[in-house]
């Protein structure tokens, strides 16, 4: 089984990861909270939400105004 969240802390007995994260009215908080027993847990891996932006002038040639 894979189980993906938002970790929100990791100790010795386990993690407890968050399903959602809310940005409501400038609040920060977390809505479906579970805890994980260490002994569950085979690995650890970081996902990336998003593929990395390229800068908007890279690699475009600016030609000058005439």
């Amino acid at each position: 089984m894979e189980t993906y969240g938002w970790l929100l802390y990791e100790d010795n007995e386990g993690v407890s990861i968050a399903a959602e994260r809310c940005l409501d009215q400038g609040e920060e908080y977390y809505r479906g909270r579970s805890f994980i027993p260490k002994a569950l847990i085979n690995s650890i891996s970081p996902v990336s939400l998003h593929n990395q932006r390229k800068k908007k002038n890279e690699g475009v040639q600016m030609q000058p105004k005439t």
